[in-house]
């Protein structure tokens, strides 16, 4: 990246909801920032998290068998998902295969929420049809703009999310909570927004002088 140390240094990578958190470094290299920068909303006893996970995956599991899809689970230390997939029998690896109707990942994903839900457990997680496959993340964008606001130190007057899953089965939705929002379909209208907005924050200051 061809920028400013000063502006560099305001570039943060929020991951896995608000789970990891990135700051860029010297040479555009990004650096893991310690959990407690992400604040103590974030943190959860790791046994409730392990519970919550277990549930997912479980209930990710019995969908598979209940509505015959040809898919696997995947999990991670604080995600748990499910993917198509297909086996090469040649090496026995799993690889990713073509997508499932979006109505049966909508299943699961509802299936997964509502089991999740009747735990209770004061770990917030989000459920979500990413598309082609359905992931169980704990914790939520909600969570992690409020992180990415307090690190920079701005509002939720001056945040704008841009997201493409703004449905009650997407991850975007929680954001709404926080700032300010726009539903785009694809990188690309996500930067022809970011050059209009840029362009109006322009003018405003120039009518101010």
């Amino acid at each position: 990246l061809d920028q400013d140390e000063a502006v560099l240094a305001r570039l943060f990578v929020l991951g896995g909801e608000c789970s990891y958190l990135f700051s860029t470094v010297s040479g555009a290299r990004f650096h893991t920032e310690p959990q407690s920068r992400l604040g103590h909303d974030t943190e959860w006893h790791p046994d409730a998290v392990r519970k919550i996970l277990d549930a997912a995956e479980e209930c990710m599991k019995n969908c598979i068998h209940r509505l015959r899809l040809s898919m696997t689970v995947i999990r991670k230390p604080r995600a748990v998902g499910m993917v198509r997939a297909a086996t090469n029998e040649s090496c026995g690896e799993i690889r990713c295969g073509s997508s499932i109707r979006r109505e049966n990942l909508d299943e699961v994903t509802i299936s997964v929420k509502c089991a999740l839900d009747e735990l209770d457990l004061g770990v917030a997680f989000c459920a979500f049809n990413g598309g082609s496959d359905v992931w169980v993340d704990i914790g939520n964008k909600s969570l992690g703009v409020r992180a990415v606001q307090s690190v920079v130190g701005c509002g939720p007057h001056e945040t704008l999310h841009f997201g493409d899953q703004f449905l009650s089965t997407g991850n975007d939705v929680a954001a709404r909570r926080a700032c300010c929002t726009a539903w785009v379909a694809d990188p690309t209208e996500t930067v022809g927004a970011l050059i209009e907005l840029r362009e109006a924050l322009q003018s405003a200051k120039q009518q101010q002088k």
